[in-house]
């Protein structure tokens, strides 16, 4: 069954995986045609793991998730629209209203104000 996509109110969360080693995604690549992915909500960072990455990849403390909220992200110039699939009900496009340039890039960094960790359980 198909989710049907929801307005998404300025005080939600807005995550978005993070990883050590990786460069942040902070502009669209020239495959995401001026668009970037997230997750709404308060995902944890294995949550996000394991919904990005579809299971493929072991979930370890260089895993994280940055979060903000819709209503910074807009404030700063960004649509956020709620663009739920069969795979992720969660899923989140968000664009820029111009050129996504190093401006943008800025914007959008300084808009995520909170990052989360995954911690290994010790045996």
């Amino acid at each position: 069954m198909a989710v049907e996509p929801e307005e998404i109110a300025d005080e939600e969360v807005i995550s978005q995986r993070i990883s050590v080693g990786r460069a942040d995604i902070n502009a669209p690549r020239p495959k995401d045609q001026n668009k970037l992915s997230a997750l709404r909500g308060r995902i944890s960072p294995g949550e996000a793991q394991l919904i990005v990455t579809r299971g493929k990849h072991p979930l370890t403390h260089e895993d994280g998730v940055r979060r903000t909220t819709a209503g910074e992200l807009r404030e700063s110039g960004f649509t956020v629209e709620h663009t739920p699939n069969n795979f992720n009900p969660n899923h989140v496009t968000i664009t820029y209203f111009g050129e996504w340039d190093h401006i943008a890039e800025e914007l959008f960094v300084s808009c995520f104000t909170e990052r989360e960790w995954h911690r290994e359980e010790a045996p």
